[in-house]
Parts: structure tokens; sequence; C-alpha cells
């Protein structure tokens, strides 16, 4: 009877021990919750602004040690982080409770007040999102119809090689080596035809540096038109489209002034949604002429583009070349690629 109390002493005095802990772990789990960050931490937040980039990726840019206090220098900042032309065409924005988009006033936000931290520190629960300005669609009113509207997606049967020594030459090409984009043209019934006074300025993609011996360099040269409205989508948004186009991803890229552009590959289209709900058709305009080169110790011989490219290990320079028919307006491009053999850091 003695071992049997001891026994029933010493579970008694565990179950006891098991409560105490799990109530320590309570109280602990509740004051975390509950508890104002520190001085520090919101010195170290409040240096941070984060925002969700037209790929719909988080980033983060620390302003404090950038030494960014005003609103250019934080657009232009922004546009260098996400590989952008022109800083004066993109916005900061947020969704108000009314589920519309509100541009940020840039000087406002970096405002050096005592204030600054926590509006900067919001922004890592609430992230901002980065959008267009509304003049990033243009107003263009000469028009030609000589030019053919090709669909917004094509399909082709061959890729392009790009040797070391400097020759072209063709190979069957398939979906998974991305063969995607060919040269069938369709006769358009729109109303909106290719522009001749300006040339679109080549796109050439993928928008990264680094690349594999398998990733294909794709080279564009299109306008972007409202049909309705005949305003012509900024480089920077063509960009952003023709990105989500090679890669097949539905993108919504959003404009300051409530509407969104809404790429939709599995449907080949792209259109304008307004925020009334109304839908706009954004054709694509081709370019004449699109010549490209590929060089990396300055000698070149620019070839007719017409598919992808592969490029063999090393570092090169792609340059490409738009042009109209009488090739008296012209517009050119180049990105630089360093190219590491595909499963080599497997």
């Amino acid at each position: 009877m003695k071992g049997l109390h001891i026994l029933f002493i010493g579970v008694g005095v565990g179950v006891v021990v098991v409560c105490i802990v799990i109530g320590c772990i309570i109280c602990i789990y509740c004051r975390g919750r509950n508890e104002v960050p520190s001085t520090g931490d919101l010195a170290q937040e409040g240096r941070r602004l984060y925002y969700i980039d037209f790929a719909g990726n988080g980033r983060v840019l620390d302003v404090g040690t950038m030494g960014i206090i005003d609103g250019d220098a934080l657009l232009s900042s922004v546009a260098m982080h996400c590989g952008l032309r022109d800083p004066s065409a993109i916005t900061l924005m947020y969704v108000n409770e009314a589920g519309r988009n509100v541009e940020v006033d840039p000087d406002l936000l970096l405002l050096q007040d005592d204030e600054l931290p926590r509006r900067l520190m919001q922004t890592k629960t609430n992230p901002l999102r980065l959008g267009w300005h509304l003049n990033a669609l243009e107003k263009k009113r000469r028009r030609s119809r000589q030019q053919k509207i090709v669909d917004v997606i094509d399909t082709g049967e061959m890729s392009q090689m790009y040797s070391p020594n400097g020759s072209v030459r063709y190979a069957d090409g398939s979906p998974s080596s991305g063969a995607m984009f060919g040269r069938a043209e369709t006769e358009s019934q729109a109303a909106c035809d290719s522009f001749v006074d300006e040339v679109p300025v080549p796109i050439i993609l993928p928008a990264a540096s680094n690349i594999t011996t398998d990733t294909p360099v794709t080279i564009t040269a299109t306008r972007f038109i409202v049909e309705s409205t005949n305003d012509v989508v900024d480089t920077n948004i063509a960009i952003a489209v023709r990105e989500a186009l090679s890669k097949r991803m539905h993108r919504s890229i959003p404009l300051d002034c409530g509407s969104t552009i809404v790429v939709d590959p599995s449907r080949f289209s792209v259109f304008l949604k307004t925020p009334r709900g109304t839908n706009h058709v954004v054709r694509e305009y081709p370019a004449s002429n699109l010549h490209y080169t590929i060089d990396n110790s300055g000698a070149s011989q620019w070839y007719p583009y017409r598919n992808p490219i592969f490029l063999p290990p090393g570092r090169w320079c792609v340059r490409a070349e738009a042009s109209s028919v009488d090739h008296l307006f012209i517009e050119t491009s180049s990105r630089v690629f360093t190219v590491n053999v595909a499963g080599a850091n497997r």
C-alpha cells in the first residue's frame, strides 16, 4: 500500500508540472502576439519598403541603406530594381476599401518625419503594388494600312541556333525548347492599323541576364494598341505583356487610372479592363523589318529575325534593330547575356 501511495503522489506531481509548463507556453505565446515591436525593430523595418512587382513577386527595397529620401529617387530605384527603363512611367499603389487602386505620393511616403518608420513598416503587412501611369497609354493618330496584324501568340516549327563561330543554323523546335513564335500573319479586319512614322522598340527576352544554353532568346518589335481608342501601350508595359505571353502566364498589369491590362495566353488575348468592368481588345502590330546580331568581341553580322535563338556558353551581346519598310525610321535595343551550360550546376 505504501508503494502504491508513493506512485499516486508521483503521478500527481507529474501532472502539476505538465500543467505549469503548458501554462507558461500559453503565456509566452500570448505575450508574443501582443508584444509591441521594440524601437530597434521599428528602426530596422522602418528603413525598408515592401512592394509587389508586375510578375506578382514580393520585393524589398532598403531605402535607408540606399539613402533614398524623395519620390524621384524612390521610383528610379524601383525601376532599376525591376529592370525597367523609364521610372517616370511607373507608380506605387495600394488597394483601398472599395477595391480600387490608389496611387501613392512617393514624396509624402518618404517625408522625413517621426512617422516615416511606421509608414514603411506598414508596407510589410500591406505591400504596395507596382503600376503604370495613365500616360503610359499614348494617343497616336498617324497610321497606315500597309502592314498586317499578327496574332498575339503565334506557333512555329523551327528554332534558331547560334554557334560560336558566328554561323546560324536551324533545327526542329518543340514547346520544351521554347520554339513558340512563328511568322504566320493574318489579315486584320480592325479599323486600327500599324504606324509608319514611329517604329516600336525591339524587345529582347528573357529579361534575366544569366541564362543557360537551353534558354530561348526571343526578339519582337510590335506595338500593342487599344483597338477602340487607338491608344499605344508604353514600351515598358509591352515588355511585361510580351514576357507574360512568352512564358504563357496569365498576368494583370494595373494602371494608376484604375484600369488593368490583362494577358490571357489561354485565349490568345490581351485586353484593357476599365474600372467599370468593360473590356477593350488590345492588338499587336509588328514592325516591317526586324534584324539582330550577336557578338562578344565587336565583330558582328546582321540576320533577319525569324525564330528563337539559343546561345552557346559565354558572354554575348544580342542587338536588335526594327525599321520601317523604307528604313527611314529605326529603333534599336541590346541586352547582354551570360550563358552557362544547362544542368552544369545540378
